[in-house]
């Protein structure tokens, strides 16, 4: 019935399948936005909201995978591009909105002292392999189970369930995965002198399913001065975002490499390794390094496009007060207060929880125990209900929102009136799913007050207005719940 449903809802994107089926390998062209039977195929947006080919609006959870921190066609960036469009797209050598966009990431970011452009995070992050490879001699690399930092070969190692095809069988081998939150391993395994540097997500892996913290940043930073390796900050998702200047600036702790994308390309394609003078010098600007080595290689079409670089220099402008940030904060608390209360009212276990301006969604947190908030259980649980998050997909897209299976990112489009708006949007999806009835891990089996009544279903009550009576220790019954 649901994928009935979901087909009578987006007629026109159905029959679209067809032809995406016959041109687009997998059927799409980025795995997060794949969903059966089919993907929503979209026209147009603006500040929060995007349409379809249907004519159907939605309120974007999404927004171009958080890169939109200030929301869909911002006038101010829509006319950079259309000016840098109009001077040239592509020169083939510096220009100055490259030089603009570089410092105004090293006004921003504490540790980005020299910036080298790429176009995209992966690319970055790829790079900073490199980059710690040829500054240290070293070759291992320490990253940090559930950080991502890219889908380029060994990026993935510790991440993927299994072996993905087309990876080489040693794609891993100078990778060293490390639980996230077991600093004493981590040194440990620097003891050995063979660690070039450490990748660590310092918003928290999973898009900020997992927790982080000053205290932990602080003694990584500790370790790896010791150790003399190379701590590397992946803030493609936390730059600009948690702060103007990154969790970095709100840790007070400094990487020796930070890498950037999402908003600072202000939507558009783009990505940066930034970083100390003294690490970025193995770049040498062409010349051999003072040990006579030659520099490491870098080269890209569109490193430091121009029409990247107009939109990003207005997205920095704005954001480096900090009040976009600040704003879309406070509209991810609204908007999580207002679906956990939606969830609570249909008897759903639901459960929305925020790290900065990104959201969260957990499917039978409350049945499992377990509080909605980042942590290991929290990245756990999502894992395992990935059907559930599509089949809550499904009914969130019929209702009008789009977001991925389980987060979504918040900017500063979405004011009050549109998160009164995807409350109420939530709550038609959340009607839906009580209608279809749906169980676990929709529906909890289990609550709070511990419940003696031998003919309940459930034996307790997570929410008010349980029909059965409820019954003490001795089985006699007392008030309703």
């Amino acid at each position: 019935m649901t994928a009935e449903n979901y087909r009578s809802a987006l007629p026109h994107s159905a029959e679209l399948h067809h032809r995406v089926q016959q041109v687009l390998a997998g059927a799409t062209g980025h795995d997060s936005w794949r969903l059966n039977p089919f993907a929503p195929i979209f026209v147009s947006a603006k500040g929060a909201y995007k349409h379809d080919v249907d004519g159907r609006s939605y309120v974007d959870l999404w927004m171009g995978h958080g890169s939109l921190l200030l929301g869909h066609g911002d006038d101010e960036v829509v006319d950079a591009l259309c000016r840098q469009a109009a001077q040239a797209t592509h020169l083939s050598g510096l220009t100055l909105p490259m030089i603009e966009w570089a410092e105004a990431i090293c006004a921003l970011v504490p540790s980005a002292e020299r910036v080298r452009f790429t176009a995209s995070g992966s690319e970055a992050a790829h790079l900073a392999f490199r980059v710690a490879r040829a500054f240290t001699g070293r070759s291992t690399i320490v990253r940090l189970g559930g950080h991502y930092h890219g889908w380029i070969e060994n990026l993935l190692t510790g991440l993927v369930d299994g072996r993905s095809i087309g990876l080489p069988e040693d794609a891993g081998g100078d990778i060293a995965v490390m639980a996230f939150d077991d600093l004493d391993a981590v040194e440990e395994r620097l003891s050995a002198g063979d660690v070039a540097a450490v990748f660590i997500e310092p918003g928290g892996g999973g898009s900020g399913a997992l927790p982080w913290s000053t205290s932990f940043l602080a003694r990584l930073r500790e370790l790896t001065e010791r150790r003399r390796t190379l701590l590397v900050f992946d803030e493609v998702i936390s730059g600009f975002r948690y702060s103007p200047g990154g969790v970095q600036a709100l840790a007070g702790v400094r990487p020796d490499l930070t890498v950037l994308a999402k908003i600072m390309a202000g939507g558009m394609p783009g990505g940066a390794l930034a970083g100390l003078k003294e690490v970025m010098s193995v770049f040498a600007g062409g010349s051999k390094l003072a040990d006579g080595r030659l520099p490491i290689i870098h080269a890209g079409t569109f490193n430091g496009f121009p029409p990247s670089a107009a939109a990003g220099l207005v997205t920095l402008h704005r954001a480096r007060d900090g009040v976009p940030q600040r704003m879309a904060e406070g509209s991810a608390a609204l908007l999580c207060a207002g679906v956990n209360a939606a969830a609570e009212a249909r008897g759903l276990d639901v459960r929305m929880f925020q790290n900065s301006s990104t959201v969260h969604v957990l499917l039978g947190a409350t049945a499992a125990g377990i509080e909605p908030e980042p942590s290991r259980e929290s990245f756990a649980l999502i894992a395992e209900q990935q059907a559930a998050h599509s089949e809550l997909r499904r009914q969130l897209l019929i209702a009008g929102i789009d977001m991925h299976a389980s987060h979504g990112w918040i900017s500063q489009a979405h004011c009050p009136a549109v998160i009164e708006d995807a409350v109420a949007r939530f709550d038609r999806a959340f009607e839906a799913i009580v209608n279809l009835g749906a169980g676990a891990p929709f529906v909890a089996n289990v609550c709070a007050k511990t419940c003696f009544n031998a003919t309940c279903a459930c034996r307790a009550r997570v929410f008010a207005g349980c029909d059965l009576p409820l019954a003490d220790a001795a089985g006699e019954p007392t008030a309703k719940a």
